[in-house]
């Protein structure tokens, strides 16, 4: 019960493998199961694990990890666990109000503009009484003007209408003040006063608007509501069928089968539902440390044993295939089948040494020799274990297949990826869910497609396919099966067929086990991997005479077919 595996692929959901086909091209796995027949089935199951079909059962492989000396130190929760999921809460529809607020608040804004206005007309409508009022009152009655304290009773004397002419002076600047305050009043009228009514009957419009949008928001937020209220009714419903269903007879949970079926079963401590996901997320996190104990272990064997078997490397493989050669003209059946070869690096021990070890294993056993490449998309060249018989390819021909499986080959125990070395054009990468035994070059820069999170419709999705090589020679050889014509119906295979004759180690030849420094005359190596841990077996060891250990090599190619690899990278005739 991981709770990292929430994203698990449903049944109803689409797979990435093709119906009719049997090959999972771009990465995807062929599928172990497939019975042989004439036409290319769908590939099989994604689970880690070869007889029991789970990812937890001890994986197979032909690797031989030690068991003493595993620590694991309990770290702070939620810390050893990188494919948690965090949920999300939703938020309440607000649109409405949001609206509303908005045109609230333009509505403040031109009433205070109109507001403003309003004072203004006002005002000059005053001043433009008072203004009449003292022109009526000094022509009426002009005694009643007070005289300006300037004018001196000397000069009244002398000129009796120095008051007049003061009288006409004030009563002219009160007619200009007076026609500019009508001027003023007639703009008002004509223009302002219109405009702000059409602001506001405008606004007003939209007010109505925003109701009646509020309304139906009102009601959604209502319905989503009581879909709340019911879904939350329905969770706490299942939660207590799930523990009527997942309880013995005693009141204790039970947390599934192990390996062998039987039920485990969990102590009263755990007695609600809501325990119950707190202690699988407790358990889940010490699962996680032993994996990642075991993967540093695997890795550090695989690495031991590359060394010892091939030598720290640069590791280089050769495989030579046979395919038709394009001719101008002629019917394909009459193409010449000729050879050529692919030279391939393989990545660095301390980036992928179990892929590495795999796929040098692979190799060394000849596992590979009469298998043949048989997709060829736009983006990849997949090879596996399948056979062209006649029109159409057997896919994982049990013969071919059951050399993988025999010798514990066939699959890697785990995704192993490193971003250090990542899907770049002419690389090589394992296909499917546990990866192997289909391999395939990148004819294109498949870092996305193939890396971290690229096919989210497995279980996993946040893992990768193994990137383990490089094709360093023979890339014209690409061109030349891509001149093959491809049924694309049955998932873009070969219509003709592209064997490879021939799968080589051709690493500088050495002998490990005379080296000073050699592992099997480390101490440490046998304090962690003798059975009795007794330090005077590797004295005893040491003292007797080493023998030489030969293992199986290639058996010599023929006069000629040494002739045609020796001649140069391009294709030799059969």
């Amino acid at each position: 019960m991981l709770r990292s595996r929430g994203t698990r692929q449903r049944p109803s959901e689409p797979t990435d493998e093709r119906s009719g086909s049997g090959y999972n091209y771009g990465g995807y796995p062929s599928s172990n199961h497939m019975g042989t027949s004439s036409t290319a089935v769908g590939g099989g199951s994604d689970e880690y694990g070869y007889s029991s079909q789970q990812y937890g059962q001890t994986p197979h492989g032909g690797y031989s990890g030690g068991s003493s000396g595993l620590h694991y130190v309990k770290s702070p929760r939620g810390a050893s666990n990188p494919f948690k999921q965090k949920s999300s809460s939703s938020s309440s529809i607000c649109g409405g109000m949001v609206w509303y607020c908005f045109l609230t608040i333009i509505f403040i804004g031109l009433s205070i503009d109109t507001f403003a206005q309003y004072r203004s007309y006002t005002k000059s409508l005053n001043q433009l009484k008072l203004v009449s009022s003292h022109l009526d009152q000094i022509i009426d009655d002009p005694a009643t003007e007070e005289i300006d304290t300037e004018i001196t009773n000397e000069e009244f004397e002398s000129d009796p209408q120095a008051e007049l002419r003061l009288l006409q002076t004030k009563l002219h600047t009160l007619s200009e003040s007076q026609s500019h305050l009508q001027s003023s009043l007639a703009h008002y009228n004509s223009k302002s006063i219109p405009s702000i009514k059409s602001q506001l009957e405008s606004v007003k419009h939209r007010i109505e608007s925003v109701q009646k949008e509020q309304e139906v928001r009102d009601l959604e937020l209502n319905s989503l509501r009581e879909g709340y209220i019911a879904t939350t009714k329905e969770i706490e419903e299942l939660k207590v069928k799930f523990g009527n269903e997942h309880k013995t007879p005693e009141g204790n949970f039970i947390l599934g089968n192990d390996s062998n079926g039987k039920k485990i079963e969990i102590g009263d401590h755990v007695q609600t539902v809501e325990e119950l996901e707190l202690y699988v997320q407790e358990r889940e996190e010490v699962l996680w440390r032993k994996i990642d104990a075991l993967v540093g272990r695997l890795k550090g064997q695989s690495r031991l044993e590359v060394v010892e078997w091939f030598g720290k490397g640069p590791h280089r493989v050769e495989f030579e295939i046979e395919y038709p050669q394009h001719v101008e003209d002629v019917d394909i059946s009459q193409w010449p089948r000729v050879r050529g070869v692919f030279l391939i690096e393989l990545a660095p021990l301390d980036i992928m040494p179990v892929a590495v070890h795999m796929f040098l294993q692979q190799v060394h056993h000849k596992l590979w020799n009469g298998c043949e490449f048989v997709i060829n998309a736009m983006h990849i060249l997949q090879a596996g274990p399948h056979k062209y018989v006649g029109s159409q390819y057997i896919p994982n021909e049990p013969e071919l297949l059951g050399r993988f499986t025999a010798a514990k080959l066939d699959k890697m125990p785990f995704q192993e990826y490193d971003a250090r070395y990542p899907h770049e054009i002419y690389t090589l990468g394992m296909s499917g869910r546990p990866g192997g035994p289909d391999f395939y070059i990148n004819k294109v820069n498949n870092t996305v497609n193939h890396g971290p999170g690229g096919q989210k419709i497995h279980d996993l999705h946040e893992e990768a396919d193994p990137c383990f090589g490089k094709l360093i020679g023979g890339i014209e050889l690409l061109g030349e099966i891509g001149k093959i014509p491809i049924d694309y119906v049955s998932g873009n295979t070969l219509q003709q067929q592209v064997v490879i004759v021939d799968a080589r180690i051709v690493t500088e030849a050495h002998n490990p086990y005379q080296e000073p420094n050699h592992v099997h005359l480390d101490d440490d190596y046998h304090k962690d991997h003798l059975a009795d841990g007794n330090v005077e077996q590797v004295e005893e060891h040491h003292d007797e005479p080493m023998v030489e250990q030969h293992h199986e090599e290639p058996q010599p190619m023929a006069e000629t077919e040494r002739q045609h690899v020796q001649a140069g990278p391009g294709p030799t005739p059969v």
